[in-house]
């Protein structure tokens, strides 16, 4: 090994040092706020709760559970399931609607703009090119073809 070789290896491992270091130089991570650790207690008895529907429902299947157990015990889970996903929602400051699109019609807008510059739907044909031959579409400023331009003189209508 040369000097060189060395010395980078040297300058690599200080590095890695350095950076999974890092966190103990700068202190502890911030504390999780009340808010965090409330969400993150809901999101984990949700996916309890759908893992309980799921391991029910699988029970089910393979008729492990009589099926009057399973007609009770699964609805009282959804039921619960739903009452956390409502909770998590609030939590999130989300209501449960869908956003209020800005520009109701901002759709119906750019469509309209997009079949403007398209000619509209079934554009009448523009003419035919003067060098291969090919129907060109009202607007068209190029063959579809042979790529030539299609100018006044390259159209026979």
């Amino acid at each position: 090994m040369d000097i060189g070789s060395l010395l980078v290896m040297i300058a690599l491992g200080v590095l890695a040092a350095v950076f999974i270091g890092r966190p103990l130089f700068e202190g502890k991570a911030p504390a999780a706020g009340e808010h965090e650790v409330t969400l993150s207690a809901k999101r984990a008895e949700l996916e309890h709760v759908l893992g309980l529907i799921q391991d029910l429902d699988m029970d089910h299947a393979m008729a492990k559970v009589l099926p009057e157990d399973y007609r009770a015990a699964r609805p009282e889970l959804v039921q619960r399931g739903a009452a956390l996903m409502r909770e998590i929602d609030g939590l999130e400051g989300k209501n449960g609607r869908r956003p209020i699109q800005e520009q109701p019609g901002l759709e119906a807008a750019i469509e309209a703009e997009v079949a403007r510059l398209r000619g509209g739907a079934g554009a009448a044909p523009g003419g035919f090119c003067g060098r291969c031959g090919q129907q060109s579409l009202a607007g068209d400023r190029f063959c579809i073809r042979c790529g030539a331009p299609l100018t006044v003189e390259g159209l026979a209508t």
